[in-house]
């Protein structure tokens, strides 16, 4: 378990799931993962486990494991045909009886087969061997962002960098009407060069196209309840403004460590999305580089309303503002102290320079597509 950092929130992440009311994943059992996948599971395991120098289709040869989840097992491989390190995604062989599941499986493919761009994993193909589906990816060398979040936040112009890639993710992943609806640091792969890749996209719902609704067990909700946004714990459609709720709750805790609210049952966490307020940055870390901008970048992308969240391609503009601001080192949030009842107020100019950033920021998140 890892230390809570001096000063910052002591919220812990959920424990176990609770599938009767949420399709939760477990962050900490998720660390255990490729990245790859999508949802871990601690359960009994669902298939035997591929050795090294299986042959699948004739054409990749398994080297190894390289994590097993909720939906299946993700093998690194040799595509024999180019010399090639893969990655296999194999379906459970216990699971893929089963027609929903297999409707998100053949999903993920199809989506994945339409998306290529630098900051998504790269797609080469789908097929099925002895009656398993399996989707053969790009082979990733990093690790998932909760990997590193798990030893604390990290430095604030790195986070808004970060930031920055994943919004740019999803600029190109709405922009093909597609809705990811499970964004979360274990579905982010930091990689060489700090290039974020978004993963898994099991989850995903298509606009004006396939139902993903329909596609699942009537009653239970989608997602990662840590990430979910108000409209989905209240039981409506997810749209793309879901996405950017999603983004916000990753950003405040890649500055902080953990995420803005928490509680000790995922009822009660729902219920903190739909009413309570982010905390602010400012008021727990006033040295925190820029914290009354980041304060307001947040509080756009975590509004209650999804129609007062601002869309992808506005948000990118407000991130790339802000990363262009921000000083190229500053201190984590773990080696702060909060602010103390009897804190000074700044001295002018530096309010004065707060306040036109804030100012600056909410006019691109504000202003009209049509303007």
């Amino acid at each position: 378990m890892r230390k809570v950092p001096a000063g910052a929130p002591t919220r812990r992440l959920g424990s176990k799931p609770m599938r009767a009311i949420a399709r939760l994943s477990d962050e900490t059992g998720e660390a255990k993962q490729s990245g790859i996948l999508g949802q871990v599971t601690s359960s009994v395991e669902l298939m035997h486990i591929l050795n090294a120098g299986t042959l699948i289709d004739d054409r990749y040869e398994v080297t190894g494991t390289l994590g097993t989840g909720g939906m299946g097992t993700v093998y690194e491989a040799i595509e024999l045909h180019l010399n090639r390190e893969v990655a296999v995604k194999i379906i459970h062989h216990a699971i893929a009886t089963t027609e929903d599941n297999l409707a998100r499986f053949r999903r993920e493919a199809h989506v994945l087969s339409r998306l290529q761009h630098k900051t998504l994993v790269g797609f080469y193909r789908y097929g099925v061997w002895q009656g398993m589906p399996y989707v053969v990816l790009e082979r990733l060398s990093g690790q998932p962002l909760s990997n590193i979040l798990a030893n604390g936040p990290i430095a604030p112009r790195e986070a808004v960098l970060i930031a920055e890639q994943i919004v740019e993710a999803l600029c190109f992943v709405h922009g093909k009407g597609i809705v990811h609806r499970d964004l979360k640091p274990s579905n982010l792969m930091l990689v060489e060069n700090h290039q974020i890749k978004l993963l898994d996209f099991g989850l995903c719902g298509i606009l004006n196209g396939i139902d993903a609704q329909a596609l699942t067990e009537s009653g239970l909700l989608i997602g990662s309840v840590h990430y979910m946004s108000p409209e989905i714990c209240t039981g409506k459609k997810a749209g793309t403004k879901a996405d950017i709720y999603a983004l916000g709750i990753t950003l405040y805790q890649m500055l902080t460590g953990t995420p803005p609210f928490d509680h000790e049952n995922p009822v009660g966490l729902l219920y903190k999305h739909a009413n309570d307020p982010i905390p602010s940055l400012h008021n727990q870390y006033p040295l925190l580089p820029m914290a009354s901008q980041l304060d307001v970048l947040l509080e756009s992308c975590l509004a209650k309303q999804p129609d007062d969240r601002p869309d992808a391609s506005r948000l990118l503009e407000a991130m790339r503002a802000l990363s262009t601001a921000m000083p190229e080192s500053g201190p984590l949030t773990q080696n702060l102290v909060l602010r103390s009842d009897n804190s000074k107020s700044k001295k002018l100019p530096k309010l004065v320079y707060i306040l036109l950033s804030c100012a600056l920021i909410l006019v691109i998140l504000c202003a009209s597509p049509n303007a």
